[in-house]
């Protein structure tokens, strides 16, 4: 049971309320609003709670839950607006293996002034740069620098090997003469696989998205 008072110095005017058991402590509210416990009081077959509803006690209100659909502060990645002057990634947004790399890509960075970055389905993308196809998008990474020139695929790994101190240890095997075919062959192996390496990160409803799935 419990026992509902509105002063500790009026226990008679206690509202019984029955409850199953199992037994637990009596707890009744001290003059000061505390909860002391003071032992189990039965009732017949079941067991009794005092607890101060003193108004002055306010009990915390649970935290609110984070919105699913809102990405941790964490993982945000800086967009060309808020870094004007940077090189642009753009990447399929609806690959968790790719927004893993660049979430990584944006780590490396440091303050984060030398990357920006779009989704390649972000209607931005087009407004920005009409040349690149969705099928060219969707085939490998671009990167965009800052003189507007195109880098794609392991071409952009090898930029971005110039770019980001975390890679220039690769940056001398990159740039071996005559490896860039190999280097492309490669990085389109696992584009073509990126799907199956990471899944979906969202509803894929294209056919081009599709066909990277199976």
């Amino acid at each position: 049971m419990f026992a509902v008072c509105r002063s500790t110095k009026n226990l008679r005017s206690c509202l019984l309320v029955r409850i199953k058991p199992p037994v637990r402590p009596c707890l009744i509210g001290d003059a000061r609003g505390a909860v002391v416990p003071v032992g189990p009081m039965r009732s017949n077959s079941s067991k009794t709670l005092l607890y101060d509803l003193d108004a002055s006690v306010a009990m915390p209100s649970p935290a609110p839950p984070m919105s699913s659909s809102q990405p941790p502060a964490a993982n945000r990645l800086p967009t060309p607006d808020e870094n004007p002057e940077a090189d642009i990634v753009i990447f399929d947004g609806n690959c968790r293996f790719c927004r893993a790399q660049v979430e990584r890509l944006a780590r490396w960075d440091g303050k984060g002034r030398r990357l920006a970055f779009l989704s390649l389905h972000d209607p931005e993308v087009a407004k920005r740069f009409p040349d690149l196809t969705y099928d060219q998008l969707m085939e490998e990474m671009y990167v965009v620098d800052r003189l507007g020139r195109r880098h794609g695929g392991a071409a952009a790994i090898r930029y971005l090997s110039r770019r980001l101190p975390r890679l220039y240890i690769l940056a001398p095997l990159l740039h071996l003469p005559f490896c860039l075919p190999l280097w492309r062959w490669a990085y389109r192996t696992v584009a073509k696989r990126r799907y199956w390496l990471g899944g979906p990160a969202t509803t894929c409803d294209d056919e081009a998205c599709r066909i990277h799935q199976r």
